[in-house]
Parts: C-alpha cells; structure tokens; sequence
C-alpha cells in the first residue's frame, strides 16, 4: 500500500523502494502504527488510496498519493477521503493533517471537498554543520555572557513553565496562526515531544531576569544523526529584542557539540522574519509541502 501513498510524479522505481525502506525504518524507530490503509478500486483496478497515522496528540497524518500519479476522479478521492474520516471519528482524535505538494491542485481540491483547508505553504530548511561555521558557538558564547539571560532544559519541574510559554507564544504569531487554539496545549506539547526522539536536554528554555522569554524544543531523529526543530517561540512582549536570534544559535551550538550533522525545520512562507533569520543562520531551503488540515468536532 505504501508504493501507492508514498509514490511521486517523475519518481523511478529505485526511489520509490528507498523512500519506502527509510520509511518504515522511521515508523518502526518510533512505533508508528501503519496498518491503516483504504484503496479505492474501479471495474477491479485500485485507482487510489490513502495511509492514515495516528501519532501523539490527538492527531494524525494522512498520506495520499500525488495527484500526478493517478487518474482517479476528484470526487472520487474526497468520497474515499469522507469515509476515512468517518471510519476513524471514534479514535481519540482531534486534529488530522496531509500534506501536498504545492502544484498538486487534484489533490488540494479532494481534500478541500472532504472538509480539509489550507493552513500554510510549509518551506522545508536544512542547516548543515561545517567546521567553517561557527556563528553559533559565537551566539551561543555571547548570550552565555548576558548575566541578565538564564538557560534551563525542560524536565517534569517546569513542564507548567514550557506550556505557559507555549501558549504566550501563539499570541500573534505568523506561524501557522490557523492551528492556534484548535488543541489542548499538553496534546500540543505531546506532539512535539513526539517530534523525533525525545530529549529532555533538547529543549531550551530561555529566562531573561527570572522571566521566561522563549524556547527552542529539537526532535531527535532516530536513525541519523539530525535534529528536528519542532518549535521555538519568543513571548510576544520580548519580540524584535533578536531574542529568537539567540536562541536559534544557542540550538546550534548545541547541535554542533553534540555532534549532529544536521538541523532541519519547517516554518510558514508567510512568516518572512522567520524565514529571513533561518537564511541568516545557513538554512537554505529544501523543498516546499502545503500543509491541509481537518478539525475533528469535539463532540466526535
């Protein structure tokens, strides 16, 4: 089933099986359930299909195949959607997302008519360790510097801490605005500690005279050695004090000590400050997904 949600236009044989082998060495590394498939066969020939994950959170990601790569109807496709989200609405569920290649327009449409919507056009970066770099242990050194700046890793203590930051966070903010509000922030919280392995020592937080100002949570990702920036977020009374700039280089230099090669993040294409401080930082980008979502209604 997987060489028919996994598959992309122009993708050859021999891609396709080294997209499925990493894959489901991944859903295996983090116990992914993927046993959930629906197909959908015209006069006996599968036409289409769709992979539904459930992950940490009350949430839960649906592959379906490139618009590119099947001739299916697209009313056909937001049928077979509907009756997935039908077949799952007892789950424990709240927030089900799919994401898209930008020009997949077969598939935006299928699932606009199932009820999904738009969120944002997600830019995939990727900073990559060089000895020659060392703009982050720079960062990192200066902000060590500032008396009035105090560093602590998250564990059981603050958990309270982080989510009250977290949550200060979204105020205003031009990352994905449209997920605001729409979960619990310990289901929020659960999601990004699902972001990859979870390291306590992996997510920062940043106190400016006993204040929490900002935080930067990494993912582990548990076949290679990277890091996943699942979130960081500056309190909205501390924006443009180049808060988020430190933080981001205080990540860096971590990940460099550490001795990962690789950082990688997704951030909103309409979130241009973000963007340009990730560019400034060495994160080119890599590749672009639209990110659609469906809200469960609670009282499913």
């Amino acid at each position: 089933m997987l060489r028919l949600t996994l598959a992309s236009y122009g993708q050859s044989s021999a891609e396709l099986e080294r997209h499925i082998s990493a894959f489901l060495q991944y859903a295996r590394a983090m116990s992914l359930d993927l046993s959930r498939h629906w197909t959908c066969a015209v006069d006996g020939r599968t036409v289409t299909g769709c992979t539904f994950i459930e992950t940490v959170g009350r949430s839960a990601m649906l592959l379906l195949p490139d618009g590119d790569t099947t001739d299916c109807p697209v009313e056909t496709t937001s049928h077979l959607l509907r009756q997935v989200l039908a077949d799952v609405s007892d789950r424990n569920v709240r927030l089900v997302q799919c994401l898209i290649k930008p020009g997949d327009a077969l598939s935006r449409e299928a699932l606009t008519l199932a009820g999904f919507r738009e969120i944002a056009l997600l830019r995939y970066m990727e900073w990559t360790a060089t000895t020659e770099d060392s703009r982050g242990e720079r960062g990192a050194q200066d902000l060590g510097n500032d008396p009035a700046v105090q560093w602590s890793t998250y564990d059981d203590a603050c958990h309270d801490e982080f989510a009250r930051l977290i949550s200060a966070t979204y105020q205003d903010s031009l990352d994905c605005p449209g997920l605001t509000g729409l979960r619990d922030i310990d289901d929020v919280i659960a999601g990004h500690k699902a972001a990859g392995r979870f390291d306590p020592h992996h997510w920062l937080l940043a106190r400016r005279d006993g204040r929490a100002v900002g935080c930067l949570l990494f993912g582990e990702n548990p076949l290679v050695p990277s890091l996943e920036l699942a979130y960081m977020g500056v309190h909205p009374h501390c924006r443009r004090m180049g808060i988020g700039r430190r933080l981001l280089e205080r990540g860096l230099a971590l990940a460099r000590r550490e001795n990962f090669s690789n950082v990688t993040l997704a951030v909103d294409s309409e979130n241009a400050s973000a963007v340009s401080l990730y560019e400034s930082a060495g994160f080119p980008e890599t590749t672009r997904r639209r990110a659609m979502i469906h809200v469960v209604p609670k009282s499913c």
